[in-house]
């Protein structure tokens, strides 16, 4: 049985933060889905994602058994490709990173820790990106994220306001976040490029006066 399908309705669901409200249809499809005799790698990352969510909302989502099948590449080019004529520097998270914490330190705000795991009841990989932090502040309770490229939403519709926008696992995770006590600061899709730059021609000024702001 096919269950990418399936399992994308209760990701969109919890992510949307709206299992609470048709509980009886998400018990019913996770039950389905769940009892079946095969899961990707990548089914199994959303129904955590899902099941984590629905439990904030009060609704406990109970697994049961089930075999683990091979796992599915995720194809990205469109994404990409449609993203290229957008970056000025490459956009890669790695070196947008290395360039923040270098920033940190500079200025002064080298107490953080990286890919931090900042919720303490749930088992790491039970959440991944959920409940992972690229860089935080734990006294403070302030987390930052490089989001990747597809986490933006682009402007393919002529929306103007669609450009750079979170998608719905960003604003999902700021929401959960919040949930448990935690700040969210999301680098924005152009400071991201602009970290993966020279580093001559990064403004500075304008992630430390994000971070002041944000409370640090």
């Amino acid at each position: 049985p096919d269950t990418r399908i399936p399992t994308k309705i209760l990701w969109a669901v919890a992510y949307a933060g709206k299992v609470k409200a048709n509980e009886v249809s998400v018990r019913r499809l996770w039950n389905s889905v769940t009892s079946m005799n095969i899961l990707t790698r990548g089914n199994l990352r959303e129904l955590h994602h899902a099941k984590i969510l629905a439990a904030k909302e009060g609704v406990e989502l109970e697994w049961t058994d089930n075999k683990i099948g091979p796992s599915k590449a995720y194809n990205r080019s469109k994404i990409e490709e449609s993203q290229a004529p957008l970056d000025k520097f490459g956009y890669n998270r790695a070196r947008a990173a290395t360039a923040l914490r270098n920033i940190l330190r500079k200025h002064g705000l080298d107490n953080f820790k990286e890919r931090h795991h900042y919720v303490a009841d749930i088992a790491s990989h039970d959440g991944s990106s959920l409940t992972t932090f690229d860089v935080c502040f734990e006294e403070a309770k302030i987390g930052i994220d490089l989001p990747q490229r597809k986490n933006f939403l682009f402007d393919v519709t002529g929306r103007k306001d669609l450009l750079y926008s979170h998608d719905g696992r960003l604003k999902a995770k700021k929401r959960f976040a919040k949930a448990e006590g935690w700040t969210t600061l999301f680098m924005s899709f152009p400071e991201v490029d602009m970290l993966s730059g020279p580093e001559d021609l990064i403004d500075e000024g304008v992630i430390i006066d994000r971070l002041r702001d944000a409370g640090l």
